[in-house]
């Protein structure tokens, strides 16, 4: 009960409530007893469908289709890198959906989509109250997990996989979800006769925890993207400082002008520390040099946005197709919501990187430079074509 935290507050609250209708002071005294441990011994018992998960090819288009087309509830994209997946949840009355999408090069989703391009279901999850006990019982059949240990998923919770050979060839995975632990222990010390009173409330209460629950992971995401800005903030001022006070007469630092600050696209390099915090599998064989060489790249291709954006705007002496280009790309792109007043680049212009190019380590470096807030990901139809833009952050 100690580690569901104030979740005991509510529910002792819910109780009450519940024994002012009829309960009998003798069942509410019982509800006050010290928890006898080998009463709530762990079980290996399933419990609901938490999720159906699907891969997608284009996690932003299922996204949307999902949102306006069937006018589901969709939550905002979630990085799990211990995993290798972005996700976005799809609630529905009953349960929810999880579109996947392959996050860096090794993500199992990749391999999954090479032989489905399309997409299709991946796993289902269904819930259990001891995520431990029920590895214990599923070693004793000859079922086998694809991992020893639990890992945390995307709702922060232990979670591992079945082996789909083992499981009628549907790879399944077992979620541990805290409150059927609470609603388990409530629902052993009250008499069976009164049952009935609880249940609802414990209903209600279980849904909007897996609102809490979705929240908290949000919550900690912002809070993770706000501790790694801060000590970029402080080296950016001091380098930047340090370059305005060798600056020669003449300007040759555009960081150091106000106006030119506003036209020269921010260059937020990566500690080393930031780098070692990384899984293996997402760090690979990549150096900090090698990094910051992309980030620099990175500026660069936005700052020759910016700079033919403003040429569109303010000269005709442009060449026709460039100029073409240049109109399309500030009525599609530059105008929209997240990219308006904000330095980007397409993923066209990595053609002819020299770091950042759309090789294996170029597209590991923009997975590192996603997952630590240096850029965002967005896509546009141009053409007829979906296209991506990086945002720098």
């Amino acid at each position: 009960m100690a580690r569901l935290g104030g979740l005991t507050v509510q529910i002792t609250s819910r109780l009450r409530q519940a024994g002012a209708k009829g309960c009998t002071k003798e069942l509410w005294a019982g509800l006050h007893q010290k928890a006898d441990p080998s009463a709530f011994k762990a079980t290996s018992e399933v419990g609901r469908l938490n999720h159906v998960a699907i891969a997608v090819p284009d996690l932003q288009q299922a996204a949307e289709r999902y949102r306006t087309v069937l006018g589901a509830k969709v939550s905002d994209v979630q990085e799990v890198p211990e995993h290798g997946v972005s996700v976005v949840f799809v609630e529905l009355a009953n349960t929810k959906l999880e579109l996947l999408h392959p996050l860096g090069d090794n993500s199992p989703i990749s391999k999954f989509l090479q032989k489905n391009p399309s997409g299709g279901l991946h796993h289902l999850c269904l819930e259990v109250a001891d995520i431990k006990a029920s590895m214990s019982h599923i070693a004793s059949t000859g079922v086998r997990c694809l991992d020893s240990k639990p890992k945390i998923g995307a709702h922060g919770n232990p979670v591992v996989f079945l082996h789909p050979k083992d499981n009628d060839g549907v790879l399944t995975e077992l979620e541990q979800v805290p409150i059927k632990e609470l609603k388990d222990l409530t629902l052993l010390r009250i008499d069976d006769s009164a049952k009935h009173l609880f249940q609802k409330d414990l209903t209600a209460l279980q849904a909007n925890v897996r609102a809490l629950e979705q929240k908290l992971q949000e919550i900690r995401t912002l809070v993770r993207r706000e501790k790694e800005a801060i000590p970029k903030v402080q080296a950016d001022g001091a380098a930047k400082e340090n370059r305005c006070s060798n600056a020669e007469p003449a300007g040759e630092h555009a960081d150091c002008g106000a106006d030119k600050r506003k036209r020269s696209a921010p260059r937020r390099y990566i500690t080393q520390d930031e780098l070692a915090s990384l899984s293996s599998y997402m760090r690979q064989r990549l150096t900090l040099e090698k990094v910051n060489a992309a980030v620099d790249e990175a500026a660069a291709h936005a700052e020759a946005m910016a700079k033919l954006l403003a040429g569109v705007r303010n000269s005709a002496k442009m060449p026709a197709a460039e100029r073409k280009r240049g109109q399309m790309l500030l009525v599609n792109v530059a105008s929209k919501e997240g990219v308006k007043g904000r330095h980007w680049f397409m993923e066209g212009d990595l053609k002819n990187g020299t770091t950042l190019k759309m090789d294996k380590t170029g597209k590991s470096i923009l997975t590192v430079l996603r997952h630590l807030g240096r850029m965002q990901e967005a896509r546009f139809t141009l053409e007829g074509t979906v296209q991506l833009v990086y945002i720098l952050q």
